[in-house]
């Protein structure tokens, strides 16, 4: 069995004015999120793959570990 929060009757009154079942919204939260994961990623890859147009490849290069590392960081999944 799985613990589910309680949610407050604004935040269901939000999700019935968004057309989402409160049992489906947690499903929907994560596939939105895996949604916007990949759209990150997809554009991360164009930055790398893009070539000379970059004028300090080392600079950008640093920044997309630093954001490489915080996807990592917040992908594990929390020990609620």
């Amino acid at each position: 069995m799985s613990k589910r929060p309680k949610l407050s009757h604004e935040m269901q009154e939000l999700l019935r004015q968004a057309n989402i079942v409160p049992e489906k919204a947690e499903t929907q939260l994560r596939q939105r999120a895996v949604f916007q994961m990949r759209e990150y990623l997809r554009v991360l890859n164009y930055r790398l793959h893009r070539g000379s147009e970059v004028a300090d490849a080392a600079s950008e290069s640093r920044q997309i570990e630093h954001l490489l590392q915080a996807i990592h960081q917040t992908a594990r999944p929390s020990a609620c």
